[in-house]
C-alpha cells in the first residue's frame, strides 16, 4: 500500500489528523500531530529531571503536545549555560537544534552533545548535564 501523502498548505495553528485505512491486522488508523502548528505556552523553569548545581541555568519549555492520558509529551526545551544534576525516571528522545553540552554519566566518561545530535535517555540515567552554549532541543517524553 502506498502511504506517501502530500499535505496541503494549512493556516497557522491547525491540528492535522491524517487517517489511512488500517491494514487487516490494525485496529485503528494512523494519526499525526504537526508540532509546527502547536499552540505551546512558554513555561519558564518548568520541572524536569534536572536540579541546578553550578552557575545559574534557567530553562524555557514549549510543550506543544500532550497525549490524552498525559503520558506522552513533545516540545522544545532550552537551557542557559550552567550545570544540572539529572536523575531520569522516564524515557526521553532528544534532537539538539542548537548549542553544546557535556553529559557525564555517573561512573562514566563525558559525552559531548552538539547541534544535530539525536539521542535517547532511558529511565535510571543519572549524570551531570553541563550546558556550555545555550541548548535548544526537540524532546519527546514517555512518562511512566
Amino acid at each position: 500500500m502506498n502511504r506517501n501523502l502530500t499535505l496541503p498548505e494549512l493556516p497557522c495553528h491547525t491540528l492535522v489528523t491524517i487517517f489511512i485505512p488500517p491494514s487487516p491486522t490494525m485496529d485503528t488508523p494512523y494519526h499525526i500531530f504537526l508540532h509546527r502548528n502547536a499552540r505551546a505556552e512558554v513555561a519558564l523553569d518548568a520541572p524536569w529531571p534536572g536540579t541546578p548545581i553550578s552557575g545559574d541555568p534557567h530553562t524555557v519549555t514549549l510543550n506543544g503536545y500532550e497525549s490524552e492520558d498525559g503520558k506522552r509529551l513533545m516540545g522544545i526545551w532550552e537551557s542557559s549555560p550552567g550545570v544540572w544534576q539529572v536523575d531520569y525516571k522516564d524515557w526521553e528522545y532528544c534532537h539538539f537544534l542548537e548549542g553544546r553540552c557535556i553529559l557525564t554519566p555517573e561512573g562514566g566518561k563525558p559525552i559531548e552533545l552538539k547541534a544535530g545530535d539525536v539521542f535517547v535517555i532511558e529511565p535510571g540515567f543519572k549524570a551531570t548535564w553541563e550546558v556550555i552554549e545555550r541548548v535548544r532541543k526537540y524532546y519527546v517524553f514517555v512518562l511512566s
